[in-house]
């Protein structure tokens, strides 16, 4: 064993050994000689031994050879120096047994060496590091593999310590545990050691103790166990990317039962793996369709190729299943079939939710064709690609690939070209209309309303037209006949206010005749009455509302007109509160004769006596709809015991009837600061 480690370990093979056989060789020569010359045949003869062994162990055939030689030059000096029969037969004979011993100690050698080449051979050559170190762990002697793993030289790792050696290339190698792990007889330690490349990689050393000749030895080999780590780690990944796989992974044996059965089958069958595992795959399979399952399965076997179908299965409830599967052959290293794998995904919702698109597609197909309205999808270059034949009917002509916009004749084509931009952008569902006009496949101008919607998901927009030519005239005729009827209500408001105005001034040039005064004040009256209802009519004909009046415009004129006929010099201020409110004609006309009665009969009978005075007007709306109107003076107030059921007066009969056809009520009283203030309280009613 130690020259199997020297010859491992590149000892120089040309040592001292020529120089000793060299020297022992001389020396039994030179005996030799000498002995014979003093007549001595029995002790020399035993000194050419010496280097006839040496040279056969240590040089096998050539030390053979050199053996015979030595041999006979001893059988020519005795020849030469002692040529008696006797002894001559006495040196062949010893001749003849040196020849032999040598030939046998070389044939003996030449087996050990070829015995350790052999071992040589085999301790470089091996795939798994071998170390052998002493029992203090210095190492004695590694293999290339070793030194390959450890990346140093062989002949540089000799002496060094192995668990010195070991920590210094990997530094999380604990070096105090390696050592006393190595004192035990037998053991095995895993660590990790960096590789040329620079990957880790993890190696597994076993150790045992062993003799080498005597001396006991520690016999180190180092597995590289990364590949088998990595392989555990792939397989460890494929069993994860199986088990977390949405589709049901199975394998089948031969026989066709179930050999694994991961989680997704679980969920999709029903079936938990310790309960179907072991059982035959037509459990899962309709009878119906067992038989062709089967053939697929032969085929699969057969031919070792795969096959892709869509099958139906069962629930462990019993429910059918619509199924697509995948299955394959699984091959040994030799090309065996050793198993079925089938990668399954439940289809049964995707089958229903393509019936159903099916069906929405065909119902909004029929839709599409079978409405009257004039329908086209348009695409992201606003290019018409399908229309129904109510389109088709509109324009007269071929319409695919033709620009829906340049199709629109009048300004509203860029607004039109704006809003299908707006539907071709991303994100975009809202609909959006416009009216626009086109030329009709009878030559004439079609007015059109026209409704985009963006397709979701897709940069194609419906646009939907009807025909509105008819009902645009239809309007443009009402329009022009509200616009004569407004012309000619305002010329009727005019004339009704001419009229009146004549009639009061008929009235005044009449009241101007009259020597009594108090007749003349009842023309005067009248003609307020008329005026404040002329008034009315002058207001709706040059109002643009021909049905409502603004009430503060109304009343302002109504009081400058009554104010400046009955006291065009006193100082009386007149003060108003009165809302935007609109008033329809009737309730004009009855507001404005309360004003003139009140303001009138103020301005005759409330200041007498004052050099000045104030007549506050209120007219505001509540939030329940009802008005009120107050008119309030600082004048001298009510006479004492004023009734206004009993006062006869043409004025206050007046004011009471026109509150009784406003459906409101009334009141009067006197504020403490003195004064008088009626107020009626109504609510507008528009006519059924």
């Amino acid at each position: 064993m130690n020259a199997f480690i020297n010859r491992c370990g590149g000892e120089n093979r040309s040592d001292y050994w020529n120089e000793i056989i060299c020297v022992c060789s001389i020396l039994a020569l030179l005996i030799n000689i000498l002995s014979l010359r003093e007549g001595l045949t029995n002790v020399y003869p035993h000194l050419y031994y010496i280097p006839i062994i040496l040279a056969a162990y240590r040089f096998n055939y050539p030390g053979i050879l050199y053996g015979a030689l030595l041999a006979t030059l001893y059988f020519i000096i005795h020849l030469i120096m002692l040529p008696e029969p006797e002894a001559l037969l006495d040196a062949g004979i010893r001749t003849l047994i040196m020849i032999t011993v040598g030939t046998i100690i070389g044939t003996l050698s030449l087996e050990k060496e070829e015995s350790e080449e052999r071992y040589c051979t085999l301790f470089e050559s091996i795939d798994e590091g071998i170390i052998i170190c002493d029992l203090s762990g210095r190492i004695r002697i590694m293999n290339p593999a070793a030194a390959d793993l450890l990346s140093i030289h062989p002949q540089e790792s000799e002496g060094e310590n192995i668990c010195d050696l070991i920590s210094h290339t990997t530094p999380d190698c604990d070096c105090e545990k390696l050592s006393k792990i190595m004192k035990k007889g037998r053991f095995t330690y895993q660590t990790s050691l960096p590789g040329e490349s620079g990957e880790v990689k993890t190696c597994e050393i076993r150790g045992s103790r062993i003799l080498i000749g005597e001396i006991a030895s520690i016999l180190l080999v180092i597995h590289d166990t990364s590949e088998r780590h990595r392989a555990e780690e792939m397989r460890r990944r494929l069993a994860a990317i199986v088990e977390a796989s949405d589709d049901a992974i199975i394998s089948i044996s031969p026989e066709r039962l179930i050999l694994t059965w991961n989680k997704s089958a679980e969920r999709i069958y029903g079936w938990a793996a310790e309960e179907i595992i072991g059982q035959p795959v037509s459990l899962v399979i309709p009878k119906e369709e067992r038989k062709i399952s089967y053939r697929y399965y032969t085929e699969v076997i057969s031919t070792g190729t795969a096959q892709r179908l869509e099958v139906n299965r069962i629930h462990k409830s019993g429910r059918k299943l619509r199924i697509s599967l995948s299955i394959s052959p699984v091959l040994d290293e030799e090309g065996n079939v050793i198993a079925i794998s089938g990668i399954m995904r439940d289809i049964t919702d995707r089958i229903r939710m393509e019936e159903e698109l099916k069906r929405s597609v065909e119902f909004y197909r029929t839709l599409f064709y079978g409405t009257s309205t004039p329908t086209a999808l348009i695409n992201s270059d606003n290019r018409i690609i399908l229309a129904n034949d109510g389109f088709f009917r509109l324009i007269g002509g071929e319409y695919k690939q033709r620009s829906f916009p340049e199709m629109i004749t009048d300004e509203r084509r860029g607004d039109i070209t704006r809003i299908l931009s707006e539907c071709h952008c991303k994100g975009s569902y809202s609909i959006r209309r416009s009216d626009c006009s086109i030329i009709g496949g009878d030559g004439g101008e079609r007015v059109l309303c026209a409704t985009f919607a963006p397709l979701p998901e897709s940069k194609q927009v419906i646009a939907s037209l009807i025909d509105i030519t008819k009902e645009q005239k239809l309007v443009q005729r009402l329009s022009e006949s509200l616009e004569e009827k407004d012309t000619l209500l305002k010329e009727i408001h005019h004339r009704v206010k001419n009229n009146m105005q004549i009639i009061s001034s008929l009235l005044h040039l009449q009241s101007l005749t009259l020597e009594s005064n108090q007749l003349a004040e009842v023309f005067r009256e009248s003609e307020n009455r008329i005026t404040s209802m002329a008034l009315v009519h002058e207001t709706l004909y040059r109002s643009e509302n021909l049905a409502r009046i603004d009430a503060e415009t109304y009343i302002r004129q109504l009081v400058g007109e009554v104010v400046d006929s009955y006291a065009p010099e006193q100082d009386i201020s007149i003060e108003y509160r009165i809302d935007g409110i609109p008033l329809e004609i009737d309730y004009a006309i009855h507001i404005g004769l309360i004003i003139n009665e009140l303001l009138s009969n103020a301005l005759k009978h409330a200041f007498i006596g004052h050099e000045k005075g104030k007549i506050t007007i209120y007219l505001e709306r509540d939030a329940g709809g009802y008005i009120t109107l107050s008119v309030k003076d600082d004048g001298v107030g009510l006479p004492q015991g004023f009734d206004p059921a009993h006062t006869k007066t043409l004025g206050i009969e007046l004011l009471m009837t026109l509150v009784r056809q406003l459906r409101g009520e009334s009141s009067w009283y006197t504020p403490e600061k003195g004064g008088t203030r009626f107020i009626t309280r109504f609510r507008e009613v528009s006519d059924p």
